[in-house]
């Protein structure tokens, strides 16, 4: 597991821990158990693949946007999921050549697009403007993904299509880790600005290999997705309220 995710866990472990025994002690003020949020925003993807150098592989912009569902079983944890579209890609450079078949000198811009479940652990800490900690896993399903190129590569003679590049899981798995702040609006509405880092943990096999009808040229190295968001966000606080009153 990414160590500063890993971290993250084990802070909000021992953050419940010890804010629900000094809550057993003190009064606590009611809250709500429920929590909607719409979020959203740009987002740095970027390949780790292995056995190849990552300057073939350079981090490009793309977009995240989703709806988010929290339950609280306590005053400062909740535990939340929902969907989000998300668009991840990679700008691939190559320039390799062999004197007799084989000449590619290609620049290819991929993206992809998934629909990502996370299922996270929240904390908040504080009143009018709260500090936001949350980790945890998250599944991806992966819906499209495009390619464009800035030429053209061919083996003995004949032009490679680049329509089959690509040999891609359809889905994705990884960890998830966020810091934010929390400003309130008025009542149960508020504004939230937060950075996260999804890790991904299992092959994809996002690396384009050559291939010409019929024929396989190389195989996909392993291959991980990780993306970087800035995210901005428009809560709303309702449900029956607990606590003491």
């Amino acid at each position: 597991m990414n160590k500063p995710v890993f971290l993250l866990l084990m802070g909000l472990l021992t953050g419940y821990v010890r804010v629900t025994a000094r809550d057993t002690v003190m009064e606590t003020k009611p809250f709500r158990t429920f929590t909607q949020s719409f979020e959203g925003g740009p987002t740095i993807s970027y390949i780790y693949c292995s056995g190849y150098s990552s300057d073939c592989f350079v981090p490009v912009v793309g977009g995240y946007a989703g709806l988010m569902f929290d339950y609280f079983f306590h005053k400062h944890f909740s535990v939340g999921s929902g969907i989000a579209w998300e668009r991840k890609g990679t700008l691939f450079k190559t320039n390799n050549s062999d004197p007799v078949n084989y000449y590619i000198l290609v620049n290819y811009f991929f993206t992809f697009d998934y629909f990502t479940l996370p299922l996270l652990i929240k904390a908040r800490f504080g009143n009018k403007v709260k500090f936001l900690v949350s980790a945890g896993p998250y599944f991806s399903i992966l819906i499209s993904q495009t390619y464009t190129n800035n030429n053209e590569g061919t083996y003995g003679g004949q032009v490679i299509s680049p329509e089959t590049y690509t040999r891609s899981l359809p889905y994705d798995l990884g960890f998830t880790g966020s810091l934010g702040v929390e400003f309130s609006l008025w009542k149960d509405m508020s504004l939230n600005i937060s950075a996260c880092d999804h890790v991904g943990l299992i092959n994809t096999q996002l690396f384009p290999i050559i291939r010409s009808p019929g024929k396989t040229y190389g195989s996909n190295p392993k291959s991980y997705l990780n993306s970087v968001i800035i995210s901005f966000g428009l809560t709303w606080y309702f449900g029956k309220q607990k606590g003491r009153k």
